[in-house]
């Protein structure tokens, strides 16, 4: 018989604890297995049989970001162009269409409630009241946006400004939707942004959605309201100096964003001057600063890399590579008279075709520290430990409005929050609290809000890094699947596949099974041109630098060796003709080498030269890099927390592809061989 897993809502004082009990009621394991895997069969809810297996699979379904269609049926109809151009009227009926199926999900919510056991219908009651305080406050956004000229003004342009972007990357009759939590989060966080005396500014209003979802696009929309409501409302102080601080912990974390805001600051920056008469003749610009060891410091340190761009230095202004309009090869020159580094698009071709090579002198960006300290950017993106320059160099402190330099920002956006543990998060809440005096004036707090995919014990965290209350967006219901914003999709997944190192080394069996899906590539059906090119690099993730350096020889040589081998048991063509030697993304890359291999594995198709067959990587690629046709990865070995683990495996499988990973596990190691249960709300 079996004995069931004690229920520890009954004696653990932890709210998420009971939150997860509550949502995952449903989730049940009978058995695990000891160097080895297992699986049951499960008949009339009884199980019937344990089985040990060497080989498992696992599919983890994806998470519809379209919401729940029982509720509202009118995801589609919510464009950016139908919001810059729709009359009020037509506005506030689609975003009613929205509260009004949220305000019926919850009720039929509330239904489920009787059919709860105690104490999960206490918990129930209380998740649902978390959906309500939402609610309120989506409505009061909405209520705002349809009664605040400025507002609607700002709405509409911000629309535009994205739709404007997303159509650079589709030349045809493309759209741009939003999804339903993207909006919420907006009406959400209306008020709080405006009014600089809300109440809501007490709140850090974190954003929970699974990667791939589409955060980024949730509060670069609230980024660019914000700049473009500041340019309509007089009152406002700040439109002189920076104005939205966005921080990461991560240099290729921060390089991926960079490129992406760059794209819609640029968009931006277009409407603005087609409106100048509106929104005035202050630039729109982005910044970077981040380490010298990545851009330089200094102006003439700047201009001598671009002016001896084959002197290999390591630290360079060049970030952004190509033009986010038409995909051409950027041109950065040094203004020795102005100590600006200038970035243009000046390809020939594109004249006539490139809207930012038609509307603007430059790109508005900026990468070199001395550059943005004498031109504060209107949107600064950082790395978190940069702020440590706030005690060692003054003009730092013209970013939070001091040094008779502007008013302190108004917006401070931290991405992925998770990230921010032990001794970093130590240090980094001791900067947060003089960041924090720094910007307020009066009672006054600066408004803050964050995302992340992967958190525990959130509103702990959130309190000793912020000293702030926390409020989830999407709030949880009563199951896991279904949170109205979010819902499991069964249509796309991702599948997991464990093997062990019973009876081999580690060595030999990450080299076979990177050889096995390498050769994959040279079947008769899965070569066809469309789905290799989804599914030609394979992604190696290892746990540390040493085990990835060891790796190497073996990726480069060994594997070539294992690929006639398996080819001629096959009886396949190999693939060696084209095979390229590993390419990688760890912490030994020069900061400048890392746009240049984001951009090959982004627009090289299979057989191309150029095209990257095997990325080894290092934890780097697990937050941020968003490229969706990685959809084969091997994870060598269990890394040590299962957030890691979740934020590794989810850079593959990001478009409508399914992903497939594979685990490999050392049977010699604990945390490989045994491996620890994961939490409810890592699962």
């Amino acid at each position: 018989g079996f004995e069931p897993r004690p229920k520890t809502i009954y004696d653990i004082d932890d709210e998420d604890e009971k939150i997860y009990d509550l949502i995952y009621r449903n989730n049940k394991d009978y058995c695990s297995g000891f160097n080895c895997t297992s699986n049951w069969e499960e008949k009339n809810n009884q199980v019937k049989l344990i089985i040990a297996t060497w080989l498992t699979e696992k599919k983890i379904y994806s998470v519809s970001a379209e919401g729940d269609s029982d509720f509202f049926k009118d995801a589609n109809s919510l464009t950016a162009k139908s919001f810059k151009q729709d009359d009020i009227k037509i506005i506030k009926e689609k975003l009613s269409a929205l509260i009004e199926g949220y305000q019926n999900w919850i009720t039929s919510e509330k239904e489920k409630i009787k059919d709860l056991n105690k104490p999960l219908d206490e918990q129930g009651k209380t998740n649902l009241l978390k959906c309500e305080t939402a609610l309120k406050r989506m409505q009061s956004g909405l209520n705002k946006l349809c009664n605040d000229k400025s507002i609607l003004e700002a709405f509409r342009f911000a629309n535009s400004a994205i739709e404007k972007q997303y159509s650079w990357n589709n030349k045809s009759d493309f759209q741009f939707s939003w999804r339903p939590f993207q909006l919420g989060f907006f009406l959400l966080n209306l008020d709080s942004v405006v009014d600089e005396n809300s109440e809501e500014r007490d709140y850090f209003d974190l954003l929970w959605f699974p990667t791939g979802g589409g955060k980024t696009e949730a509060y670069l929309f609230i980024s660019i309201f914000l700049i473009f409501y500041s340019r309509l409302n007089k009152k406002f102080k700040n439109i002189n100096g920076t104005q939205i601080i966005m921080r990461y912990t991560l240099r290729a974390l921060t390089i991926d964003q960079f490129s992406r805001i760059a794209s819609t600051i640029c968009a931006a920056e277009i409407l603005r001057k087609e409106n100048s008469n509106l929104f005035g003749d202050k630039e729109i610009t982005l910044g970077l600063w981040v380490g010298q060891k990545q851009t330089p410091n200094w102006y003439s340190e700047a201009a001598k890399v671009i002016k001896n761009p084959t002197s290999g230095a390591e630290s360079t202004p060049r970030q952004l590579i190509d033009c986010p309009c038409c995909k051409n090869q950027l041109l950065y020159t040094a203004q020795d008279d102005e100590k600006k580094i200038n970035v243009e698009c000046v390809n020939p071709n594109t004249k006539d075709t490139c809207e930012i090579q038609k509307k603007l002198r430059s790109l508005p960006i900026l990468t070199v520290d001395e550059c943005l300290y004498n031109n504060l950017p209107t949107f600064l993106l950082a790395t978190i430990d940069k702020f440590a320059q706030i005690i060692r160099k003054d003009e730092a402190l013209r970013f939070l409005g001091k040094k008779d330099f502007s008013s302190p920002p108004s917006l401070i956006i931290q991405d992925e929050l998770h990230l921010i543990t032990g001794p970093l998060g130590t240090l980094t809440a001791l900067y947060e609290t003089a960041i924090d005096s720094i910007c307020k004036s009066d009672t006054r707090k600066i408004k803050i809000i964050g995302s992340t995919a992967t958190i525990k014990s959130a509103s702990n965290q959130v309190k000793n890094l912020f000293d702030r209350k926390s409020f989830q967006f999407p709030p949880p219901g009563i199951d896991y699947q279904n949170s109205f914003f979010s819902k499991t999709d069964t249509s796309s997944h991702r599948k997991y596949i464990a093997m062990s190192s019973n009876g081999r080394s580690d060595k030999f069996l990450l080299q076979m099974v990177t050889t096995s899906l390498l050769q994959s590539g040279m079947d008769s059906e899965i070569g066809k041109e469309n789905f290799i090119n989804n599914y030609g690099t394979v992604v190696a993730y290892f746990n540390s630098l040493k085990i990835l350096s060891s790796s190497e020889p073996m990726m480069n040589e060994q594997v070539r060796d294992s690929i006639l081998n398996i080819a001629n048991r096959r009886k396949e063509k190999p693939r060696l003709e084209k095979l390229s030697p590993p390419e990688e993304l760890s912490g030994r890359k020069k900061s400048s080498e890392i746009p240049i291999i984001r951009n090959r594995l982004i627009s090289k198709g299979f057989g191309e030269p150029g095209f990257i067959d095997i990325v080894l990587a290092t934890n780097m690629i697990s937050v941020g890099i968003d490229i969706r046709r990685l959809n084969l990865m091997i994870v060598n070995g269990q890394p040590k927390s299962m957030s890691e683990y979740i934020q590794a495996t989810s850079r593959v499988g990001r478009d409508k592809n399914s992903g497939i990973i594979v685990s490999l596990y050392n049977h010699s190691k604990i945390r490989d061989g045994i491996r620890p249960r994961p939490s409810s709300s890592e699962q």
